[in-house]
């Protein structure tokens, strides 16, 4: 066996090696992250084959069963069991929930932050005097804070809802969310809504 021979045998070897110890490298790398990912809670099925890996996430109806909780036990139990009656606008929200789940939640989450921001004073807030843009929400909901107008308890439901809309908006196309999850997170903007007005 010649030297050419030897090297050839050794970069065979080495390739048919360099994938695993990749992996196993990555793995334990990104550990911490990988078993945040595989959480039990937010994975519905795991697939493989010669194709692939497919990995469908439950993660809408955790992630609101989350916001229901915190929202629900920030307002108490007095707003928690408020009238069902449903004003006007979520009525509508409702209609579009049963042709587009992911819709709805826009227009919730689009009336909820039209409600929060009627409600905050703008005269006070001088980067709104120096003509700074638009505030998001995220950054509505802790001058809301400052304001008085959210507990912080209410602002981390209200973050949470936010999270739920950001989520749908930059994966519309893969998040899986039913007519009954869209009511739910209305409902939920809803609550919040009735703890600023």
């Amino acid at each position: 066996m010649d030297y050419l021979e030897w090297a050839e045998a050794v970069f065979d070897l080495t390739g048919n090696f360099a994938w695993p110890i990749t992996v196993i490298t990555i793995v334990l790398l990104f550990r911490r992250q990988i078993l945040g990912f595989l959480d039990p809670d937010r994975v519905e099925t795991v697939e493989a084959g010669s194709g692939g890996v497919k990995l469908t996430m439950r993660k809408i109806g955790k992630d609101l069963a989350d916001a229901r909780e915190v929202i629900e036990g920030s307002l108490g139990a007095v707003n928690a069991t408020e009238s069902r009656a449903l004003p006007e606008h979520s009525r509508r929200v409702q209609e579009i929930a049963s042709i587009d789940p992911p819709a709805a939640t826009f227009a919730a989450a689009a009336h909820f932050e039209s409600v929060l921001r009627r409600r905050l004073p703008v005269d006070d807030d001088p980067a709104m005097r120096r003509g700074a843009r638009i505030q998001s929400l995220r950054g509505l909901i802790d001058r809301a804070v400052r304001e008085g107008v959210f507990s912080k308890e209410q602002a981390e439901g209200a973050r949470r809802l936010n999270n739920i809309r950001n989520e749908i908006a930059h994966e519309y196309d893969s998040v899986e969310m039913s007519a009954e999850q869209a009511i739910e997170f209305c409902e939920l903007a809803r609550k919040l809504e009735s703890a600023i007005q």
